[in-house]
């Protein structure tokens, strides 16, 4: 697993598979999920412009999770991911 420790990406693309982030920070970044190996982050700061994009593996999970979501089972991401990393929806 490559490491980065208090390192700044800016205003790039940046694929994170296989990856741990510790103390980092991301400006303007678009962080790309494969699912090919897991990724981790400890500490890091997210400023404005950071998006994240899924694709591959990761992408199919993602799409299965929204389908789930909006097919009407909430209950059952909740349950899959843990209801405190799902925001509720007021």
């Amino acid at each position: 697993m490559t490491r980065y420790t208090n390192t700044v990406f800016d205003n790039t693309s940046l694929r994170v598979d296989g990856s741990r982030f510790e103390g980092c920070t991301f400006q303007r970044c678009v962080l790309l999920v494969g699912g090919t190996a897991p990724c981790s982050f400890s500490g890091c700061t997210f400023g404005p412009g950071v998006s994240w994009a899924f694709d591959g593996a990761a992408g199919n999970t993602v799409a299965l999770l929204r389908g789930l979501w909006q097919g009407g089972g909430r209950h059952l991401v909740e349950a899959a991911l843990g209801e405190r990393a799902v925001p509720s929806v007021q």
